[in-house]
């Protein structure tokens, strides 16, 4: 469950996830492209408990949805076939 505070959005809580994804900032780095207050642990800290909280969230609810072998049934599996796989992969 993400809330918001002062501090972080959800908005923003994804945006720092991303960010920390595509760039590998530091948490510290993107605290203080956030504008953060507080020292360099604090701005720290705040980060990395925005990404925990993101990294959670997409954990339960994102991944057993979208992702994984139990999002999809056999049925559907084998009626997302494209032509190329059926030609590529039906002599194994």
């Amino acid at each position: 469950h993400l809330r918001s505070s002062c501090n972080r959005t959800i908005r923003n809580k994804f945006a720092m996830f991303w960010i920390k994804l595509k760039t590998n900032l530091s948490f510290c780095q993107i605290g203080s492209l956030f504008n953060m207050p507080g020292n360099s642990e604090s701005r720290r800290k705040r980060v990395a408990d925005a990404f925990d909280s993101v990294r959670e969230l997409l954990v339960s609810h994102f991944v057993p949805q979208h992702l994984g072998i139990g999002h999809i049934s056999v049925d559907d599996a084998k009626t997302h076939n494209t032509a190329y796989t059926k030609v590529r992969f039906s002599s194994i």
